[in-house]
């Protein structure tokens, strides 16, 4: 580890935090700096909070996305008994991979500052706009800030007004926004400031942003969260914005997708949003089934009988990671209502010559395709749809199966061809079938098969 960047690259650092008489410790999702002196601290922090004194420890702890605990203090009290951190302590909790925690030691003419923070914007709103704690999981902006020294009472406050400060900053300039609103964001609905400090040594009176001591947290803080954001934003981009997962029935692949799903939300310390496209009588049970399978902080968006999937989030921005699941029941209520206006007397026996579908009746299901398709490459999250692979058995005895097979057919081509990445799903193991990476082979005349 070397460096001054996130927890893998920053050996260098963790010999400066020993400097500080600090020692930096891992486990079971947090990191926790602990102390054999006793420290005094002011934060917001759900466990430890407020002024205190005596603090042995200050963690971050990660918890699932979906995390809606009713008690987080008693949630992290026990984590940190789990892996002996000392108390009293001062506790955090996000979702964001504290793996990915931005680490910094500055010293100046205002002193020496330690700060380490994370970063996810799930939650972003506007001060003022609603209240929204009880529907907020835990995409927060966590805080901390050490100083090697002492610091009046009046200047702790002072520095956690200026880290706050800070935030709202770096989020005005990124351009972060609410994603319910549009307003620009001034932080999270779940955010936390812990602000460290000696009994004794060298004295700060203030820490606002004018003294030398908050200009100082607060210039290194600028840099780290602009930098966290944008590691988020980096792995973001390297993420495709429309994934296709498809797969014959029972093949796995809902269960697969939904991982995929909540694995890349966990990356961007955002939530999933969970877009159920029909809910038919004899489906209800596996309905169900899945609905118990999903963490329970999931957003879930349950479509009208067939109302396009393109029409199911306001705005450019649905919040989070987007999984459809599923193309297949979507397509099957648009050919319902297609067939009703149609034909009434198809009544599915096996007539020749075998129905197919108009050319005008194409067009309009592949232009409500390519308007999904255009509205999930405007989500600044990834999208990932799920379909079933209905073209490989034997044909179909009746009409009916004859024109829901061509139609899904088109539908599965259609988003398959706009789509970064496409995943074939058999018995619950996926094959990468399509990738840029892929595609760069074919283009380069190397061969397309998926490795």
């Amino acid at each position: 580890m070397g460096g001054r960047g996130a927890v893998s690259e920053m050996d260098r650092e963790i010999r400066r935090v020993t400097e500080l008489g600090l020692t930096l410790r891992w486990g079971q999702g947090c990191w926790w700096l602990e102390s054999e002196e006793a420290w005094e601290s002011l934060s917001s922090a759900v466990y430890g909070g407020g002024r205190q004194s005596g603090i042995r420890a200050v963690a971050n702890v990660t918890v699932d996305l979906g995390y809606k605990g009713l008690d987080p203090a008693g949630d992290i009290a026990r984590r940190l008994k789990s892996v002996r951190v000392p108390t009293p302590a001062v506790g955090m909790m996000t979702a964001v991979d504290v793996r990915g925690t931005q680490w910094s030691v500055v010293n100046g003419p205002g002193g020496r500052w330690l700060i380490a923070l994370t970063a996810g914007t799930s939650n972003a709103l506007c001060a003022g706009e609603k209240p929204g704690w009880f529907d907020a999981g835990p995409g927060t902006i966590n805080m901390t800030a050490v100083f090697d020294g002492a610091l009046s009472e009046q200047a702790a406050v002072n520095a956690v007004i200026t880290l706050t400060e800070v935030k709202s900053r770096v989020l005005q300039e990124r351009g972060v926004r609410c994603a319910e609103s549009g307003l620009p964001a001034t932080g999270t609905s779940t955010d936390a400031v812990a602000v460290l400090f000696r009994k004794g040594g060298r004295s700060a009176a203030y820490a606002g942003p004018g003294s030398e001591a908050g200009w100082l947290l607060a210039r290194e803080a600028h840099r780290l969260l602009h930098r966290a954001l944008r590691d988020r934003d980096d792995r973001r981009g390297r993420l495709p914005s429309l994934t296709f997962v498809i797969g014959g029935a029972r093949s796995g692949k809902s269960e697969w997708a939904e991982g995929l799903a909540d694995r890349w939300a966990r990356e961007l310390g955002v939530e999933v949003v969970y877009v159920a496209t029909a809910r038919r009588e004899e489906m209800e049970e596996r309905v169900r089934r899945h609905q118990r399978r999903r963490p329970p902080g999931w957003k879930t968006i349950e479509a009208q009988d067939g109302e396009a999937p393109a029409g199911l989030w306001d705005g450019r921005d649905p919040g989070g990671v987007v999984l459809i699941d599923s193309l297949t029941q979507w397509v099957t209520a648009w050919m319902t209502r297609k067939l009703a206006r149609r034909s009434p007397s198809l009544d599915g026996s096996h007539r020749e010559p075998v129905p197919e579908w108009s050319s005008e009746e194409e067009r309009d299901l592949k232009e409500i395709i390519e308007a999904l398709i255009r509205r999930c490459r405007q989500s600044p999250y990834p999208v990932v749809v799920v379909s079933d692979e209905v073209g490989e058995g034997v044909a179909p005895a009746t009409a009916v199966g004859c024109l829901f097979r061509d139609a899904l057919g088109l539908a599965n081509q259609t988003l398959a061809k706009a789509s970064g990445r496409v995943y074939r799903i058999t018995a619950g193991l996926p094959v990468e079938i399509r990738s840029q990476a892929i595609d760069r082979c074919v283009e380069a005349g190397l061969g397309g098969e998926a490795p």
